[in-house]
């Protein structure tokens, strides 16, 4: 997921080496390391500016939450599928969260 929102972000340079990604973005060269599959990346960056690096940051936070949220919304939508449930009505609520209304 951490690729996807990398080149939508427009990430040039991407290099992937087992569980670590670096690239550049924004002009702000970054290092991605995750010590163990499935947990959390820590960040390393080349910039002194942290303005520029909190701002670059923070888009692809938004950008990633976004991703894990649309996963985690076609995940649950596949299982209700598999179980042979029947969404009613999905509403999209001002904080962007969704409500599913199910009939079982």
């Amino acid at each position: 997921m951490l690729l996807g929102t990398l080149q939508k972000y427009g990430a040039q340079q991407v290099q992937v080496q087992g569980l670590d990604v670096a690239c550049r973005i924004d002009g702000i060269e970054m290092q991605f390391h995750q010590p163990v599959a499935g947990t959390t990346y820590e960040l390393s960056f080349g910039e002194k500016d942290t303005r520029a690096v909190y701002d670059t940051i923070r888009r692809l936070d938004e950008g990633y939450r976004s991703n894990v949220q649309e996963a985690t919304y076609e995940n649950v939508k596949k299982q209700l599928d598999e179980k042979h449930f029947i969404i009613e009505d999905e509403e999209i609520m001002d904080d962007n969260s969704i409500v599913l209304t199910v009939s079982i």
